[in-house]
């Protein structure tokens, strides 16, 4: 008895290592099917799966996979012959599921519409096979039959809010928007997560038909979620209608309307931005926040010429007593960033030295942050030496890096203002200063700026360097006019096309646009610099057809791709 036992237990171990290794050689040739697909190499992968197939018992997962991979490559007819060869290894729902593929490849829509409803209605318990079906008429771009399925398992599971994604998506690709509005809404309410989703989408329908903002606005009418409301204020914006964003923006928490008015100024809608934090500093009480909104105003302010009155502004930051007293004095920056923004707007006037190095001076009494005073002593040695007082700006220079420690990032930042010091006087060091800030500042923007610096100077006399050291200087004290007169007169005289180049683009960083758009329209001689031009050209003009234009005709140009990234945006 005892060798019975024995010896059966010794077949059934040989029959599990048996099974065992077809299950090891049959995951190893799934993965490899698997991976064949990920890199489209399709007849291969079948292969593996015809291998799998007549080595293994058969597996309706295995059938399936198979199949799908079949219709991939548009095998319709073999895929329905292995379809029925396999009919009887499979449930019911994998063989409906794939005979309606298959019976849309043949371009029986109407057949696999029926089967598929008539399976439907025979297992309605199963509200998950209504979603799995109305995939499979959404890949076929079915999407009015998807529908109907979708519409069918809200019946059968009694939930209007069943699947409110998916119909959401399918009501915008058949283009009935106000339908697909009410789900997207129902989305928001339900699950607030994919907030952004929603937006988007909506946003997508208003590119489409912007009529459709009457219908968002009575849904949304409907709801009284703070989220809802900001959908609605951004959608009114989508559509350029800005006094209703804002009214909107009004309804709820004031933290949503500082966004906005941050979003408004990064794409330069200045007029908006500049409202949206004027309605923001009205509603906050706190008073750290509203200063600091006063400060990003008069950036804006700034931006857009008006000076004056972003000196009012700062002026009133800066003269708050509020924010002075202990619990607020280093909370925020606006005690710091005030006078800094007081000592440009002073340089940009041309105020007295003694003006710009007060407001300066003074922001270093409102941070106890070592860098941010560092950081600020480079702002007094920078403007010094654009206003030619290089002695006073090398002594503190000199002073500055006597404190820090040489692996310091505002140590190294002493490589970059040295050279510039050195470049302005003349000084031969230039050259190994330049070395020092590629080594010790390979990544930052002083670093390109160095380069190019020295690049423009190339094959200039000293006369003209110092003309062009000149117009910089100008340039980087905001006297933009007299900058630009002087990098065209030298343009001129050089003869060389880079500065006409610069000169545009000193123009479009002082809002000039019409002067860049005149400058970059001019003939260049250097091929890549004609090519750069058109490229500035087009950024500022957002001209459509001269973008494709350009593209038809230079479709290898090393500038074709910021072309392309500029076309698809318009």
């Amino acid at each position: 008895m005892n060798i019975k036992r024995k010896f059966l237990l010794v077949i059934l171990l040989c029959l599990s290592s048996i099974l065992l290794a077809q299950y090891d050689q049959k995951a190893i040739l799934l993965k490899q099917a698997n991976n064949l697909i990920v890199h489209r190499q399709y007849e291969k992968a079948n292969q593996l799966y015809e291998q799998i197939l007549a080595e293994s018992p058969v597996d309706y997962s295995v059938v399936e996979l198979y199949i799908w991979n079949l219709l991939r490559i548009s095998k319709v007819k073999i895929a329905a012959e292995k379809l029925e060869l396999y009919h009887s290894d499979m449930p019911e729902v994998t063989y409906i599921r794939l005979h309606a593929s298959i019976l849309i490849n043949q371009g029986e829509l109407k057949k696999a519409r029926d089967e598929t409803m008539d399976f439907l209605s025979r297992n309605q318990g199963n509200i998950y096979f209504y979603r799995n079906f109305s995939m499979i008429f959404e890949q076929y771009r079915q999407d009015e039959i998807a529908i109907e399925i979708l519409e069918m398992a809200r019946k059968a599971a009694n939930d209007e809010n069943l699947y409110t994604r998916e119909l959401a998506i399918d009501y915008q690709n058949v283009k009935d928007y106000d339908k697909a509005v009410t789900e997207f809404f129902k989305l928001l309410q339900n699950q607030p997560g994919f907030v952004n989703y929603a937006l988007s989408r909506l946003k997508m329908i208003l590119q489409e038909d912007d009529t459709v903002i009457k219908y968002i606005e009575k849904t949304a009418s409907s709801y009284e979620d703070p989220l809802v409301i900001e959908v609605l204020a951004m959608c009114f914006a989508q559509v350029g209608n800005y006094e209703k964003a804002l009214e909107n923006y009004d309804r709820i928490d004031p933290a949503k309307l500082l966004v906005f008015a941050q979003t408004m100024s990064v794409e330069d809608k200045l007029d908006i931005a500049e409202q949206a934090y004027r309605n923001y500093i009205r509603k906050i009480n706190d008073p750290a926040s509203r200063a600091n909104a006063k400060v990003k105003l008069a950036e804006v302010l700034i931006v857009a010429g008006r000076i004056d009155e972003a000196k009012t502004v700062l002026s009133q930051v800066r003269d708050d007593s509020d924010i002075t007293k202990p619990q607020y004095r280093y909370r925020t920056r606006a005690n710091l960033d005030c006078r800094l923004m007081l000592a440009q707007i002073a340089i940009i006037r041309d105020e007295s030295k003694i003006n710009v190095l007060d407001f300066m001076n003074d922001a270093k009494n409102y941070t106890y942050n070592t860098n941010d005073i560092s950081q600020i002593e480079y702002q007094i040695i920078r403007f010094l030496m654009l206003s030619g007082d290089f002695a006073e700006s090398s002594t503190k220079l000199k002073t500055l890096l006597q404190n820090e420690q040489p692996e310091t990032d505002a140590f190294k930042l002493g490589y970059y203002y040295a050279f510039q010091l050195a470049m302005m006087q003349h000084d031969p060091a230039a050259d190994s200063l330049l070395g020092e800030i590629i080594i010790n500042l390979p990544d930052n923007a002083e670093t390109n700026d160095a380069l190019l610096l020295a690049m423009l100077q190339t094959n200039l006399n000293q006369e003209q360097k110092d003309e062009f050291l000149t117009a910089y200087r100008l340039k980087l004290l905001f006297k933009d006019e007299t900058a630009i007169e002087k990098l065209l007169a030298l343009s001129e005289e050089s003869q060389n096309e880079e500065f006409r180049i610069l000169a545009a683009e000193w123009a479009i960083s002082a809002n000039d646009k019409e002067q860049a758009v005149a400058l970059l329209s001019t003939d260049f001689q250097n091929p890549v610099l004609s090519e750069y031009a058109k490229l500035k050209l087009v950024d500022i003009t957002q001209d459509v057809w001269l973008s494709r234009d350009f593209l038809q005709s230079n479709p290898q140009s090393v500038f074709s791709p910021e072309f392309r990234k500029i076309l698809e945006k318009l």
